[in-house]
């Protein structure tokens, strides 16, 4: 997680990250990976920031031991009753291609996201729904 270079606050440095969700599957035949969900917090009365952090990590193919390299991130922060939570609802394949399918709940409501991977240690985004709230 410290390797994640998407940009933080200041307050942020050095602190801890708390593992809220990991989860490993397989990414592709014989290449283990791992989906984390991460957070910090800054404990201030008035103030309460949080930091949320979403990882993918694979392990090279064929390889069942030693350290998993970052191979997709994305981090959000801000006031701790506004931060948007990730969780990870399903891991699927979409025309062949694993797929995460990750929730974003917010005080604004949820919004859906696919995650895929495009190829060795490549993940990107392919496509976020719009925000919907429960009536």
């Amino acid at each position: 997680a410290s390797l994640v270079t998407a940009i933080t606050d200041p307050s942020f440095q050095g602190l801890r990250f708390t593992a809220h969700d990991i989860r490993r599957f397989e990414a592709s035949p014989g290449v283990q990976a791992i989906v984390a969900h991460l957070v910090r917090k800054v404990n201030q009365e008035a103030n309460p920031q949080e930091e949320q952090t979403l990882l993918i990590a694979e392990r090279d193919s064929g390889v069942t031991s030693g350290p998993y390299h970052l191979v997709y991130a994305e981090r959000v922060h801000g006031l701790e009753e506004q931060s948007m939570m990730p969780e990870v609802i399903a891991g699927v394949r979409i025309a062949g291609r694993p797929t995460l399918i990750v929730a974003r709940d917010s005080e604004a409501g949820v919004a859906y996201a696919m995650l895929e991977r495009i190829g060795p240690k490549r993940w990107r985004l392919r496509w976020t729904s719009g925000m919907t709230r429960c009536a």
